[in-house]
């Protein structure tokens, strides 16, 4: 009497144990697979709609001969919409509240502070008939220039040239022809308090444009903290008075952004030509550095 053959349960997955067994194994993977790639057509398909809409360059012509024509354009158009879709669902979601009752302040803060660097620029121009007599003697002027600003204390390394130029003058006046050579040089220095005497004595040697002077804090990172500190509790502040007004206590804090500082300074020097730098060291006050930062913030309402 032969064995009684089971049915097998619609829901099991019995390991094949025949020859007609495993063939049948392997037809269902082939429908499985079947069934995936239909699945991939048809959402390539979606995705060609939404490109269309989005872009409207799925039958583009091609952008470059060769191999990168329209079917590689379609590839890196799906490919750049999987990659849009998967960073948006990486990104923080927008601010949400918990009892849709929320108050959004803004909060400021400034924070003063003397600056603990200053620059400024030194420039010779020449004119000449010849352009080898120009820039030979603006190389002589701006090398005594240089000479004099390290022997009163300038570091080679506060020291760099910004720019150098060499232009023809035709220009409709009586002068003759000839050339113009302008060369600059940036100073950069801890040193906040010698910059009249520097400036005078690089005029004295030759210098005879003078500007950019610029006074500034070299790590302006180190005032964040708390900046940001102060303009949080700016903003919670006023959250609280408003959220007192309306009758209601103030919650947690939803959501909050910040802007980077911003700079003022109150740094002056006398206004002046070079002549009048030569005559008297110029009137220059560092004055302070003014940081202002801002939040923005919404609180719960309770």
């Amino acid at each position: 009497m032969g064995e009684a053959k089971r049915n097998p349960s619609p829901f099991s997955n019995p390991v094949p144990t025949n020859q007609e067994d495993r063939v049948q194994a392997v037809r269902n993977d082939d429908l499985f697979n079947v069934s995936m790639l239909c699945r991939i057509v048809m959402d390539i398909v979606h995705i060609r709609r939404v490109t269309m809409v989005l872009f409207g360059a799925w039958n583009a012509p091609t952008l470059v001969t060769g191999r990168l024509g329209g079917k590689m354009l379609r590839t890196i158009l799906i490919a750049a919409i999987f990659v849009t879709t998967g960073t948006a669902y990486a990104q923080t979601q927008p601010c949400t509240s918990t009892t849709g009752r929320t108050v959004s302040v803004n909060g400021a803060a400034n924070l003063r502070l003397a600056p603990d660097r200053v620059s400024f620029t030194i420039g010779v121009r020449t004119e000449a008939a010849s352009v080898a007599e120009a820039f030979k003697t603006n190389t002589s002027r701006v090398n005594a220039v240089i000479r004099v600003l390290k022997e009163r204390g300038v570091k080679p390394q506060e020291i760099q040239t910004s720019n150098l130029a060499i232009t023809s003058r035709n220009d409709t006046s009586r002068r003759p022809p000839g050339f113009q050579v302008s060369n600059v040089v940036t100073v950069t220095r801890e040193d906040t308090a010698s910059i009249g005497e520097l400036l005078q004595a690089a005029v004295q040697a030759g210098a005879n444009e003078v500007g950019n002077l610029r006074f500034f804090i070299a790590d302006p990172s180190k005032l964040q903290p708390r900046g940001l500190e102060l303009a949080f509790l700016d903003a919670k502040a006023k959250a609280e008075k408003l959220a007192s007004v309306s009758g209601r206590t103030l919650g947690p804090v939803v959501c909050v952004s910040s802007n980077e500082g911003v700079f003022q300074s109150e740094g002056y020097m006398a206004r002046g030509m070079a002549d009048m730098v030569q005559n008297a060291p110029p009137s220059i006050e560092a004055g302070m550095e003014n940081v202002f930062f801002r939040v923005s913030a919404v609180f719960e309402l309770k």
